[in-house]
């Protein structure tokens, strides 16, 4: 009897190892669905930094902070941050197409 560890053997535990890992990943991500933190990369009260609003404009920041102090965007000041409510965001691009 040769009790000896081919490649092969190592090749098939690890082919093993690596299938049963993904079933278990697969079950984790359907069973933790409902109980996971929404997306919340859109949402209309979520407040967006000036490099944000910037960033999905494609414009600079210093040109949102223009906007801000226009009034064209309105904004919200906490301390000395100003921040976008997304839906504010929404409307001045909705605005903006006319």
């Amino acid at each position: 009897m040769d009790n000896r560890i081919t490649s092969e053997d190592v090749a098939q535990q690890f082919a093993k190892a690596i299938k049963l890992l993904l079933e278990w990943v697969d079950a984790r991500d359907t069973s933790d669905a409902t109980s996971r933190k929404p997306d919340d990369t859109y949402h209309p009260s979520r407040l967006l930094k000036i490099d944000e609003v910037a960033g999905i404009l494609s414009i600079s920041q210093a040109h949102v902070y223009q906007l801000v102090q226009k009034g064209e965007i309105t904004s919200v000041r906490i301390g000395k941050s100003i921040r976008v409510r997304m839906e504010d965001l929404d409307h001045f691009i909705s605005t903006a197409r006319r």
